[in-house]
């Protein structure tokens, strides 16, 4: 744990296909499951000129530098510091539809455990995004054998008519807008 800073970059690129110095990271550490020797890490990678291309964009836009740069799915579990929904014990996830993509985070306890941006959007319709969503839910119980029972919208997901019903019957867990 002590030296988590050191070693991160390495395994961060084993995981990728691309030069460590060409990417910007962060991390979070999970912790230890009790009786566990192995320390848990999320991580998110993306190329410097990807982030710097977003960043020149939004001073382009708005005439100001961004004051933090997020990592995907990752701010939305800062959301758990003002909705107490989020941080019930438990796995609880939120979906963030967009019109192109949407963003999914796993949190535990009110803690992001599992985060995915899928390339599926309000524009994409509802069967893909059941797709795609099924596909991320098999790809989280892969890493643990508790589901998440509780699925929220934010973004465009909430103004969606009908969409609570159809992700609820699809995936097997309660759907509601995110309190």
């Amino acid at each position: 744990a002590k030296q988590l800073s050191d070693v991160v970059p390495f395994e961060i690129e084993a995981q990728v296909p691309v030069d460590i110095e060409e990417l910007i990271y962060d991390y979070r550490s999970l912790g230890r499951k009790p009786g566990q020797d192995v320390l848990r890490v999320l991580a998110v990678a993306a190329r410097v000129s990807a982030v710097r291309q977003r960043v020149e964009l939004i001073q382009r836009a708005l005439g100001t530098e961004p004051e933090r740069i997020g990592g995907g799915p990752l701010p939305l579990a800062n959301l758990a510091a003002v909705v107490p929904e989020l941080r019930e014990p438990g796995l609880v996830a939120i979906l963030d539809v967009g019109l192109g993509s949407s963003d999914l985070i796993v949190l535990r306890d009110g803690m992001p455990v599992f985060a995915r941006t899928l390339s599926v959007g309000a524009d994409g319709g509802g069967n893909a995004m059941v797709a795609a969503l099924r596909q991320s839910q098999a790809a989280w119980l892969q890493r643990s054998s508790e589901p998440f029972l509780r699925l929220y919208l934010a973004g465009a997901g909430p103004t969606i008519e009908g969409a609570a019903p159809v992700l609820s019957d699809a995936l097997g867990v309660a759907v509601s807008s995110l309190p």
